[in-house]
């Protein structure tokens, strides 16, 4: 976890730009993802938002997290820490939501970066899991933060792999998370209540188009409560969006 991760006026310019994200494919239910017309009319508007995106996806980009999950990714990925290189290329919204997608020529160690606006609206939730194993690392930067006037709940929940929570990190603005999605990278999300203002993130995904990690089962069984909540969200989305 990084507090402050970007310099405090270029974030509040960011903040002040965040897109609204329509219904959409994704976990959050409102995305907006590189491949979008929003995504291009976004970094058209903003010199910021494409500066950001241009430091992520970036040769650099993925020498920082290959060394800042050294251990993690020599200890068990598939793909050499030594060999790693940046490609430019784009998930489609039909591949992220698979488990596994064609290579198309592409090595396990070629590694491209997802950039997704993610906002959660009330009774967004995840239940455990863990992200796709062709994920290297996933980077959060949280635009919003619980409170009266915004939201409640919204925590990113970490488990052991057993299920169990083990620690919590609150939305903060300008707050990073960074995770390795390794086979012990399990995390959730508490359900976001009481909306006023959405939990606006962006999500920096590093990705190859292989399997990379071991860990075959990417959702671990919901709980009741999980599922009720699950249920209350896909149903407040399909009446917003109908």
């Amino acid at each position: 976890m990084i507090d402050s991760v970007l310099p405090a006026e270029t974030y509040a310019r960011l903040e002040a730009s965040y897109p609204p994200c329509p219904p959409a494919s994704g976990p959050t239910g409102h995305t907006i993802h590189r491949g979008d017309p929003g995504f291009d009319a976004v970094m058209a508007a903003s010199p910021d938002w494409q500066a950001l995106f241009d430091e992520c996806n970036s040769p650099g980009f993925i020498a920082q997290i290959a060394d800042l999950f050294a251990d993690e990714i020599d200890q068990s990925c598939t793909a050499a820490r030594e060999s790693l290189r940046h490609v430019d290329a784009i998930e489609d919204r039909r591949e992220k939501e698979m488990t596994a997608i064609p290579a198309k020529g592409f090595a396990p160690e070629d590694l491209f970066v997802r950039f997704d606006f993610m906002q959660g609206k009330d009774a967004y939730a995840r239940s455990a899991h863990l992200d796709h194993r062709r994920r290297l690392a996933t980077m959060l930067i949280y635009f919003e933060e619980p409170g009266p006037d915004s939201y409640s709940g919204g925590d990113l929940v970490l488990h052991d792999k057993d299920g169990t929570p083990v620690a919590r990190v609150t939305p903060r603005p300008n707050r990073a998370v960074l995770f390795p999605c390794s086979e012990r990278s399990w995390h959730s999300v508490e359900a976001v209540t009481g909306c006023k203002r959405p939990r606006n993130m962006i999500q920096v995904s590093v990705s190859s188009r292989h399997v990379i990690w071991p860990g075959g089962v990417e959702e671990a069984a919901p709980s009741p409560v999980q599922r009720l909540r699950g249920l209350a969200g896909r149903l407040v989305r399909s009446l917003k969006a109908a």
